[in-house]
């Protein structure tokens, strides 16, 4: 199915929100980078990388927040083993401000 958000990612996405609502961050940009675990094929794990920082990147707009063209990296810089519950932590999208 599509990437659902859990409740960690809506709180942290509200803080984005309440970040980019102050005067002084207003000219920042944000670029939205998905991250996940291996899959059978690298290109698989691109798409569905790509598509977890979609649906960020749709969830941010719903609150009037523009970000830059997502990418997806796939299984590329891993934070964890890809085993196990180490495959979880690799789904991430990252929020790089600047």
């Amino acid at each position: 199915g599509s990437a659902t958000l859990d409740n960690k990612a809506r709180q942290d996405i509200q803080r984005l929100v309440a970040y980019m609502g102050r005067p002084e961050n207003q000219q920042k940009r944000i670029t939205l980078v998905g991250f996940g675990d291996a899959k059978q094929t690298e290109t698989r794990a691109i798409v569905l990388s790509k598509l977890r920082a979609v649906a960020v990147k749709s969830e941010l707009r719903k609150n009037g927040i523009s970000t830059q063209p997502v990418s997806g990296f796939g299984a590329y810089m891993p934070v964890a083993s890809n085993t196990g519950k180490g495959k979880v932590k690799n789904r991430r999208v990252e929020v790089w401000v600047r």
